[in-house]
């Protein structure tokens, strides 16, 4: 069962060079979701189970490191679970560059007790507080599912944005003068870049293998105001 709030997961390869608004080539710093896993496919809440990729998925990370070739990119940092340390190792390769860094800070959003069930078979009152849609702040329509006891052990939202939004300053940090692929999740990315944008525009989760590049005012929050030089 899908609807529009809730779509399903793609589960075919995408274009990753039709997928960001802004120019891979213009951006400091690019967020790919990993390629498709079995549980993808099956509509299951991965979270922080550590699930590998299928064969669809490691062609859809071939796919995204055929993008990213010629656009100057020096180094690769993935979460380290195994589907998006295998992407990232897949474009890494294919680029000539490094075997990928990871910082734990990019890992999925936990999903508590609901990690590893069909989405789709989720109490539709669990499922509207776990994803309230992405076109405002989260945090109201969650809280009520936190009350209610509807979402054990689930990460906020705002909480894991704010975590990935640290993670992506460390990485920027610890390589100041390396322009990053950063390899994560979707859920992840879509916060992160909520967060980015001071939860003042919302994003949609991206693809399996989807790219999305970072623009100017997100990386002069990221940086504290570092111009991007390009």
């Amino acid at each position: 069962m899908t609807s529009e709030l809730f779509p399903a997961t793609p589960v075919v390869a995408v274009d990753p060079t039709t997928a960001s608004a802004v120019p891979l080539g213009a951006a400091q710093m690019v967020l790919i979701r990993h390629g498709q896993t079995d549980w993808n496919k099956a509509g299951r809440l991965q979270g922080q189970v550590d699930i590998p990729l299928n064969q669809t998925g490691k062609e859809q990370a071939q796919l995204a490191a055929r993008s990213l070739e010629g656009q100057g990119f020096t180094r690769v940092v993935t979460s380290p679970l195994g589907r998006a340390f295998e992407t990232g190792s897949i474009i890494a390769a294919h680029l000539g560059l490094p075997v990928p860094t990871t910082d734990p800070g990019l890992v999925e959003r936990a999903y508590g007790e609901l990690e590893g069930a069909v989405d789709a078979d989720l109490p539709e009152q669990t499922r509207h507080v776990l994803h309230p849609g992405h076109g405002a702040d989260p945090t109201p329509v969650e809280e009520k599912g936190y009350r209610l006891g509807l979402l054990p052990g689930v990460e906020r939202s705002r909480a894991t944005g704010e975590r990935g939004l640290e993670a992506l300053r460390r990485v920027h940090g610890m390589y100041p003068e390396d322009r990053i692929i950063v390899v994560a999740h979707g859920t992840l990315i879509r916060l992160a870049l909520d967060s980015l944008d001071q939860w003042q525009r919302f994003h949609p989760s991206p693809a399996n293998a989807e790219a999305t590049g970072l623009d100017d005012a997100q990386w002069a929050f990221l940086t504290g105001g570092e111009a991007t030089g390009r």
